[in-house]
């Protein structure tokens, strides 16, 4: 059984920038025992083959219940959104958790140079529906096709909105898990056959699923110009 003592902390602003501008501050809300104790349970069923993300701004009781439950030669990157300047966001007690390597640069520069398969991604203390739909689709062509992915702040209506474009016609996941504020997702294993109208809306006449293939292509054009724009 995982235990850790839970420590209030006053939450510290995240002063990186983005475009220039700057970003909204993400307020700390530690985990409590049942969430921690769901971290540890799914990074244990991450193969040695693939790595742990955990998207988050600082590292803290979440990073430490991954590291304790993943295999000894499992990776662990710990990274935030958009980047992050690392001495003014540690947690006492929380600086040097072993397997984790903690990136400086964003997502964004992070998938120009990557090559792992991710096993598990974790988006912990983000609020915002931007935020939280950009931590996973940016990493979508690095995902197994057994991903687990938990996001924290479950109940917050910005990650809340993001989980239900997964799990509807935006994406292609099924909840697996809910404790307390995190929702831990899987893929959808079914075997899609889609029945599609003349207003771009699909049925799948295996299990029901609806999809909105208008908007799906309309996001992912707009994904790709923003990838250029980011890129340049």
């Amino acid at each position: 059984m995982y235990k850790r003592k839970i420590i209030m902390m006053k939450s510290v602003p995240n002063r990186s920038k983005k475009q220039g501008s700057d970003l909204p501050k993400i307020e700390a809300k530690p985990l409590s025992i049942s969430e921690q104790q769901l971290l540890f349970e799914m990074a244990k069923l991450i193969p040695s083959e693939q790595v742990i993300v955990e998207i988050a701004s600082k590292t803290s009781e979440s990073t430490e219940a991954l590291s304790k439950g993943a295999k000894p030669d499992v990776k662990i990157f710990n990274l935030a959104l958009y980047g992050n300047d690392r001495t003014e966001n540690k947690v006492h007690g929380y600086e040097n958790i072993p397997q984790v390597s903690v990136l400086n640069e964003s997502v964004h520069v992070s998938i120009r140079h990557w090559k792992e398969t991710i096993g598990l991604l974790a988006v912990i203390n983000y609020q915002e529906y931007r935020e939280v739909r950009e931590a996973i689709v940016y990493w979508q062509r690095y995902l197994s096709p057994r991903v687990i992915i938990a996001v924290h702040n479950c109940h917050e209506p910005g990650p809340a909105r993001a989980i239900k474009e997964f799990i509807t016609d935006g994406g292609n996941f099924v909840i697996w898990k809910k404790v307390d504020d995190i929702t831990a997702m899987v893929p959808d294993r079914c075997q899609h056959y889609w029945s599609i109208d003349s207003n771009e809306i699909g049925v799948c006449r295996n299990c029901g699923r609806k999809r909105n293939f208008r908007r799906l292509t309309r996001e992912s054009l707009n994904l790709g110009t923003e990838r250029r724009t980011t890129h340049k």
